[in-house]
């Protein structure tokens, strides 16, 4: 008896509820029966939304009905622990354009579009509705051999494999409309924002590498001095406009450093921007770090 629930179980997880990409399954009879609703970016999912004014945008990328069988697409946004509907695809056919705006996303919110700023990440949940009126999404689907319950009706590896561009969730992040171009970083920028470093100008060159600007004797104001080439800062400045480090020194102090190690700074959790058209702003999250662990973390923003 169990054997036969576990069987009957099985067909159900895998036959009558799955939404499938057609590329998952070459077996046509199996296809067939797992012919579920689901839609994906038509090229490489682009998680950038390019405005020169964050509280101005539009993000129309190309998504796609890949079994070509549905009536609706709707997208939500999440936000303040709601989920509401931002706008609805009927009958969608072929390749059609996503339809995100600023405008549309902030009344979903219930904000004005102003707010919005850069390097805010927006999250969206999308529902797929096939030609039946059975509805999927992103909820992985399950099932509990023991009570017999099934939950959800989309393979899990859909929406956690990059290749097959999921379009059923995903966020996007409000960014510059192009890369960091290094040279515009050079001469001097402003320090803002830091719990460590001084606040100020300081010199900026490019490199030492590819991508990478120096900020020049960051670590050696009066405050927490420390000596020689380490009290330079280097950055380096991703295509995704994204910012990175390598563990740096943060304070070569014998006494200190005798006793617990060397003190450096190391990449914090969260994510580290620059946006090259809001005055080359970058933020960066860093933990102090010595041999025992972290011990506070640290946020510093630099802008032209």
């Amino acid at each position: 008896m169990k054997l036969y629930k576990y069987i009957l179980l099985v067909c159900v997880f895998f036959m009558a509820f799955s939404c499938t990409d057609e590329d998952l399954f070459r077996n046509e009879v199996h296809f067939r029966l797992e012919n579920g609703g689901f839609v994906r970016f038509a090229g490489p999912f682009n998680a950038l939304i390019g405005a020169d004014d964050p509280s101005s945008w539009s993000y129309n990328e190309l998504v796609e009905d890949v079994n070509n069988n549905l009536t609706s697409y709707d997208v939500y946004v999440i936000g303040g622990g709601d989920t509401t509907l931002v706008v609805s695809h009927a009958n969608p056919t072929g390749q059609f354009g996503i339809g995100l705006t600023s405008t549309n996303v902030a009344a979903a919110l219930g904000v004005d579009p102003s707010t919005f700023e850069f390097g805010q990440s927006i999250r969206f949940w999308a529902t797929a509705t096939r030609n039946d009126g059975v509805v999927f999404n992103a909820t992985p689907l399950s099932a509990d051999f023991t009570t017999g319950e099934v939950t959800g009706n989309t393979q899990e590896q859909l929406t956690t494999t990059a290749g097959y561009r999921n379009a059923l969730t995903f966020s996007l992040i409000i960014a510059c409309p192009s890369p960091p171009d290094v040279s515009s970083y050079v001469g001097t920028m402003n320090v803002i924002t830091s719990s460590w470093f001084e606040l100020g100008p300081v010199t900026v060159e490019a490199g030492p590498g590819a991508n990478q600007i120096t900020l020049k004797n960051l670590q050696g104001g009066s405050n927490r001095r420390i000596r020689g080439s380490s009290a330079d800062f280097v950055l380096t400045l991703n295509k995704d406009q994204t910012v990175s480090f390598d563990r740096q020194e943060g304070w070569n102090d014998s006494g200190f450093n005798s006793q617990y190690g060397e003190y450096r700074f190391i990449q914090g959790a969260g994510s580290n921007f620059t946006f090259q058209c809001a005055n080359n702003r970058i933020t960066i999250r860093m933990y102090a770090n010595v041999n025992a662990g972290n011990f506070g973390t640290s946020t510093m923003v630099l802008e032209k």
